[in-house]
């Protein structure tokens, strides 16, 4: 949505689909930090929803983007009982040049 002659404004809303690329884990304790990989009790994908708002600025033929977007599971992606209700949430900002 346009609001002046160089700059529009708008926002973003819908499903958002996830994929595990990797995972660790950092221990820390008595002893030195020990680091697992916790695979097998973390689900590869997930569903969620992300929201967030756009704002691009118009500089001399080249327009400038800075996006800020929210995203929040809405299925566990912890994997079995003794996971219990694990879920991802997360902020992304972008900053960008369109062409």
């Amino acid at each position: 949505m346009p609001v002046a002659p160089f700059l529009s404004v708008g926002a973003v809303a819908g499903p958002a689909f996830g994929v595990r690329v990797n995972s660790s884990i950092d221990i820390e304790g008595p002893e030195s930090p020990q680091r697992t990989d916790p695979d097998d009790s973390i689900e590869r994908t997930e569903i969620g929803a992300m929201a967030g708002a756009r704002m691009s600025i118009g500089l001399g033929g080249q327009r400038v983007q800075l996006d800020g977007r929210y995203q929040r599971s809405l299925s566990d992606i912890g994997d079995g009982p003794a996971a219990g209700a694990v879920r991802h949430q997360g902020w992304t900002i972008m900053l960008g040049i369109a062409f």
